[in-house]
């Protein structure tokens, strides 16, 4: 029995030491690894404020090396890129420099771990460079509809972009537009000033450079010269792609045809123009369809029930409950029958 025992151990023993070998045989064993990414990431000199195009290259790389090399190589790149420090010449106002990737990875990844390097795709990236300024462009402020009692403030006067020196040129004499937004126009009082935070607009000819405030503060005050008109009566009428006729006839409800006592507010030229023209034709009660509520509608009870759409002049708007009227949807054939 102990000699049964001895014989099992000493079968272990060799059957742990192959497997020891095995293993440390696989991972000295050099293959040939292909098409491989590596990123680089470039980074301006320290002592200049620049923009560097591009920022980082990912080349595609082939070497050979043990089982063991490729997985320290992993472990040191995984969801990391490699770093490189770019050097310009400081007496050149639009320097460039010629990036020797095969370099860059050799020195920094691949010499340290053994790791024989065969071929690199691309083997050079030329990267450019151009001194960044920081301009101010004034504020435009843009009321759109609305009238104001007086000049309003706008906090900051002014913003600044940094950009390249190419852009600042363009931008010195640019404006950037800040345009009261529809929830804006809503909070204003006629008569009272009101403080608001009002969007820029995007600079066309900043050339997506982000501005010191993405907004400004306005403190405006809306002319009190709005004045109010009742429109006893208007017809609805119905707005759907054409292409609906051919499948279903689309008609209002008999109490829907009409809209009554519509209130409208705005600035008072406008409400005296409706009033003037005969049968307040500047105003239309509107309704639109789209194919899918056609569609949906048919499928599922043969009725819509939409918002009326009030269009009227620039700057009035509708102050009393908006409308809902109902829209009963008929296949075509069952309409002809």
């Amino acid at each position: 029995m102990k000699k049964v025992l001895e014989s099992i151990g000493t079968l272990l023993l060799v059957l742990i030491v192959s497997v020891l070998v095995w293993l440390y045989a696989e991972d000295a064993n050099v293959k040939q690894y292909t098409n491989y990414a590596v990123s680089i990431e470039f980074q301006p000199p320290t002592e200049r404020d620049i923009l560097i195009e591009p920022n980082g290259a990912r080349a595609i790389i082939s070497f050979s090396g043990s089982n063991g090399q490729f997985q320290q190589l992993q472990e040191r790149i995984r969801d990391r890129s490699l770093i490189y420090q770019l050097r310009f010449n400081p007496n050149d106002p639009t320097p460039e420099v010629e990036v020797d990737l095969r370099q860059v990875i050799e020195d920094q990844l691949l010499r340290e771990l053994g790791i024989n390097l065969t071929e690199v795709e691309p083997r050079t990236v030329t990267v450019r460079g151009e001194d960044l300024e920081t301009v101010s462009v004034s504020i435009l402020l843009d009321t759109g509809p609305v009238q104001v009692a007086r000049k309003s403030e706008v906090t900051p006067a002014e913003v600044t972009f940094t950009v390249p020196h190419r852009v600042a040129q363009q931008l010195r004499d640019a404006k950037v537009v800040a345009r009261l937004t529809d929830q804006n126009i809503s909070q204003l009082i006629p008569g009272q000033d009101v403080s608001l935070q009002v969007p820029l607009l995007t600079l066309t000819e900043a050339r997506g450079a982000t501005p010191s405030s993405a907004s400004v503060n306005v403190v405006i005050r809306q002319a009190d010269n709005l004045a109010r008109l009742t429109v006893d009566r208007r017809a609805v009428l119905l707005s759907y792609p054409p292409s609906l006729n051919a499948r279903f006839v689309l008609e209002l409800d008999e109490a829907s045809r009409f809209v009554t006592n519509v209130e409208l507010e705005g600035p008072r030229d406008q409400i005296d123009a409706i009033r003037q023209v005969a049968g307040n034709d500047l105003v239309w009660a509107t309704v639109r369809l789209t194919n899918d509520e056609v569609e949906s509608a048919a499928d599922n009870g043969g009725t819509i029930v939409k918002t009326v759409d009030i269009v009227a002049p620039t700057g009035v708007r509708l102050v009393s409950e908006p409308l809902r009227v109902t829209v009963r949807v008929l296949p075509r054939l069952e309409a002809g029958s």
